[in-house]
């Protein structure tokens, strides 16, 4: 997953960093908040959903923050 993960980053020339502990964090965590959010963003809206979930994106991958507690989306400002 890791190697997909590296060639689409060169493929696309997307910025990805992964996570040191992505694979602990991937298995032990759950982004149920963040969908969450990204849902009643929907009904509300929608228009604000595409740039939120980037920023989620972006948020977890490029800069190795975590999306996965009330608290991190926050921080975000999410």
């Amino acid at each position: 997953m890791f190697k997909d993960m590296e060639r689409n980053s060169k493929y696309w020339n997307i910025q990805l960093k992964i996570p040191h502990d992505f694979s602990k964090t991937a298995t032990s965590k759950t982004t149920a908040n963040a969908q969450r959010l990204l849902i009643a963003l929907q009904l509300h809206d929608s228009a604000l959903v595409e740039p939120v979930a980037r920023a989620m994106w972006q948020r977890l991958f490029t800069h190795s923050q975590g999306i996965f507690e009330k608290n991190e989306l926050e921080e975000a400002r999410l």
